[in-house]
């Protein structure tokens, strides 16, 4: 949770579990308080859209819809994905001299939510987010081949609980897409990887305030899930 108020941020990140419906509305009353505000002031609210946790990201749209409703102003919604990427380049994860920020949040069944970032300046995703086991997932080639066609190596930061959980798996799969499409000579250097979560100030650094293109009307806080499916039944289960 963050606020912010004339160029001042002030924030609260916790990282807990199943207390979020509880401990949110206290969290901002806090916050509101020490910036000497009140609900009714507020004139836009950003929230993480997902994709990530069912249940959290249902919490995350109906408290944007209401604090929205109450002050009367727009909400936006902004990637998980990418402000994990933006919260490793502000922790000095991925720098200037990181090629790419990868993100990926486990997403239960064997699986990943995961894009791909680059920072030159902006943390920029190079595709579109999915869903999608991790051996499987595409490292943007293309992109690679157009801008390190001189150099001899490729930085990578890898980041989330997907990331940490199927690290073989990642690497194994950059590392070959490498291969493919880039000279022999060329390597894939990993930074690190690092469980990160989202943070509400990457949330609100992400948001142009004075865009008013981005508020939209409280209804359109929805959710980002990717998929429709959140558990494997029995027989599925079995199967693998």
């Amino acid at each position: 949770m963050a606020v912010h108020v004339d160029g001042e941020v002030l924030s609260d990140h916790r990282i807990v579990q199943r207390e979020h419906a509880a401990l949110l509305l206290p969290m901002l009353s806090e916050l509101l308080s020490q910036m000497g505000i009140t609900a009714k002031q507020i004139e836009g609210v950003v929230f993480g859209q997902g994709p990530g946790s069912f249940t959290g990201l249902r919490i995350a749209a109906a408290a944007a819809q209401g604090l929205a409703l109450a002050a009367d102003c727009g909400v936006h919604g902004v990637s998980t994905l990418q402000a994990m990427a933006k919260g490793c380049v502000r922790e000095n994860m991925g720098t200037e001299t990181t090629d790419y920020v990868m993100c990926a949040l486990d997403a239960r069944m064997d699986q990943i939510y995961a894009n791909t970032f680059c920072y030159e300046g902006a943390v920029t995703a190079l595709s579109n987010e999915v869903v999608i086991n991790p051996d499987e997932f595409p490292w943007p080639a293309q992109w690679a081949e157009e801008r390190d066609h001189q150099q001899d190596s490729t930085e990578v930061v890898l980041c989330g609980s997907g990331a940490v959980r199927y690290e073989t798996e990642l690497l194994a799969s950059l590392q070959k897409t490498v291969q493919i499409n880039l000279p022999k000579h060329h390597a894939l250097k990993v930074q690190k990887v690092v469980n990160l979560y989202p943070n509400a100030i990457d949330l609100l650094s992400l948001t142009d305030g004075a865009n008013l293109s981005c508020w939209k009307p409280a209804a359109d806080a929805q959710p980002v899930y990717l998929r429709n499916k959140v558990a494997l039944t029995e027989a599925e289960r079995s199967s693998t």
